[in-house]
């Protein structure tokens, strides 16, 4: 028996029922984000969802998505046509670019998702992000898209500008260093 080829390969990983014509699973996906993507793991490790007419393949098992990530990321490519679309819209982040410019992303990142790193400094993550909320009010419309891209900020940013400040007294009201 001979691996299979690259255009026979996604034929034989198994495919997510629901998928709309012209849309996919885009429909799915906007409107039930958590749902549908906790429902994938049913199909096994690795499946196959359309977003519009283009072919994505979901990694839904924890290791493999380790593996996919990190031990074997040279032999996995994010994106072809969806990464450059996501690379115009965020920019060429972690999550949008591949080879050396990736793995040397990721190398600068990985010390903030160490497990350790994150429980001694959730205090301050939280704080950050409940002076963030604190502003929300019940009934008052706002973007959220927006303010997630604000709360994200405020738990992240101290760690990559001031790392010496992450201790409250030393700390201004915008969380960075000095009076």
């Amino acid at each position: 028996m001979t691996a299979p080829t690259a255009r026979e390969a996604p034929r034989l990983i198994p495919a997510a029922r629901g998928s709309l014509p012209a849309l996919g699973h885009a429909y799915q996906l906007w409107r039930h984000t958590l749902e549908f993507l906790d429902s994938l793991r049913a199909y096994g490790g690795v499946v196959r969802i359309n977003i519009g007419t283009l072919p994505v393949c979901m990694v839904t098992d924890p290791e493999l998505t380790r593996r996919v990530l990190t031990s074997e990321s040279r032999y996995f490519e994010t994106g072809g046509r969806m990464g450059e679309n996501l690379a115009l819209i965020f920019g060429n982040g972690v999550g949008t670019i591949n080879g050396e410019g990736h793995r040397r992303q990721r190398r600068i990142l990985q010390p903030l998702f160490d497990r350790s790193y994150i429980a001694a400094h959730t205090d301050v993550m939280s704080e950050n992000v409940r002076g963030r909320v604190s502003g929300c009010r019940e009934g008052v419309p706002f973007e959220a898209a927006a303010e997630m891209d604000r709360v994200m900020v405020a738990a992240f940013l101290p760690f990559f500008s001031a790392p010496r400040c992450l201790h409250r007294e030393k700390r201004n009201s915008t969380g960075f260093c000095g009076p």
